[in-house]
């Protein structure tokens, strides 16, 4: 019995050690930008994917999505700017957002070119600078959760509207 729960403490451990670390989603504010460890465009749950990547065809571990999404807080609002390919792929494209939002089946506001994230009603906590000191990384949760520290909230959305903007502090 010790010797399995060894082994399966052991194996606990060397998962975390060989998880990769994924390409962050950047949020555009004004001239700063930030990191985001959660992915929103996840939550819509495309049949048809940006740049038609799967886990299997994803140009590296490090970017299972196969994308990263780039969104900008405008009219405290916040927009899909653009969708572009990981930085290990070769190709150095964008989606086309709005192609990808009507293959999908998905009605969408638009405005400049960037599609209103409507659908999202998130909170985003400040990461700790201990395993981003380069960065300043925000993490997604659910509003109802509340499983965060409120100190470390630092933006709420609702609606895809900003109900709360504390990123200047």
């Amino acid at each position: 019995m010790k010797h399995t729960l060894s082994l399966l403490f052991f194996l606990a451990c060397i998962t975390r050690i060989f998880a990769t670390q994924q390409q962050t989603d950047l949020l555009i504010v004004e001239k700063d930008t930030f990191h985001l460890k959660t992915f929103p465009l996840e939550n819509l749950k495309f049949t048809t994917r940006p740049f038609g990547n799967t886990r299997r065809t994803a140009p590296s571990t490090s970017c299972w999505r196969g994308y990263r999404a780039v969104w900008k807080i405008e009219d405290n609002k916040l927009y899909l700017e653009k969708i572009i390919r990981c930085n290990y792929d070769s190709k150095t494209t964008e989606q086309d957002i709005k192609e990808l939002f009507d293959l999908n089946g998905i009605k969408c506001e638009e405005k400049d070119g960037m599609i209103l994230a409507d659908w999202l009603t998130m909170s985003f906590y400040k990461l700790s600078k201990q395993h981003f000191p380069n960065r300043i990384c925000l993490a997604g949760a659910d509003i109802e959760k509340g499983d965060l520290k409120d100190k470390s909230l630092k933006l709420k959305i609702e609606n895809g509207k900003v109900k709360l903007n504390r990123l200047e502090e």
